[in-house]
């Protein structure tokens, strides 16, 4: 007669094959990365000379090797935070990526220049160089 153990043993064939089941789809190997769910986004502020945050700009962000130009969606915070570019646009983003990011708002403008990749894991999009504060003149 074969004897199975009882509960104790029928407890843990059901443990081991619920985890088999949940994790069975994300082995692992040496050379895969396993990315975040975050969603990042390269931001910088804009302010006035005294430092008042500016909004309501209308933002355009443009590849200044491509020339492409990015709808890159804008915050509407009320602290004058934009959205220079975000993970969306990591399949448009080869090596390091000049962009220019333009503001308009009446006769108030400016440009800034950023340097965009994507991380060394291939997650994320991430800032190179750029400001994290733009000043606009009055």
């Amino acid at each position: 007669m074969l004897r199975t153990g009882g509960v104790k043993n029928t407890y843990r064939l059901l443990v081991a094959a619920t985890v088999s089941v949940a994790f069975g789809a994300c082995i692992l190997t040496d050379d895969m990365i396993l990315c975040s769910d975050e969603f990042v986004s390269v931001q910088f502020r804009v302010v006035d000379v005294s430092g008042e945050p500016q909004d309501s700009f209308a933002v355009t962000v443009r590849n200044a090797r491509t020339g492409e130009v990015y709808s890159v969606r804008q915050p509407h915070s009320g602290e004058g935070v934009y959205h220079a570019l975000d993970d969306g646009f990591m399949d448009r983003i080869r090596g390091i990526a000049p962009l220019i990011v333009h503001g308009e708002r009446g006769d108030r403008e400016f440009d800034a220049s950023f340097l965009m990749g994507v991380d060394e894991d291939g997650c994320h999009i991430q800032k190179v160089a750029g400001p994290d504060t733009v000043v606009v003149a009055r």
